[in-house]
């Protein structure tokens, strides 16, 4: 994957990678290439993403959490067939 990704991430590259990734069924490295995007050169980035796909867990040898990984496929479904909307929880009025 790493070797699939350029110098220089913009929205154009990412949204490439990912839709390629998700072809695939890789949706864990698809969400990796969106934090790098998104966290850019902030140094909080990796420790961020980690905590995400870990479940929480910050230890360096955590696995990938199969729970999320779920919720994250599910989300990729729900935005590819209900819309980006349906996927955001609204509060209740």
């Amino acid at each position: 994957m790493l070797d699939q990704v350029p110098a220089r991430l913009d929205r154009a590259a990412v949204s490439r990678l990912v839709e390629v990734l998700l072809s695939q069924s890789n949706v864990t490295a698809a969400f990796v290439i969106a934090m790098m995007w998104g966290y850019g050169t902030s140094n909080v980035g990796p420790y961020r993403t980690t905590r995400v796909l870990t479940g929480g867990n910050s230890a360096p040898d955590a696995p990938i959490s199969a729970e999320v990984v779920a919720r994250l496929t599910k989300a990729v479904d729900v935005a590819r067939h209900d819309g980006a909307v349906e996927g955001v929880p609204l509060p209740q009025q």
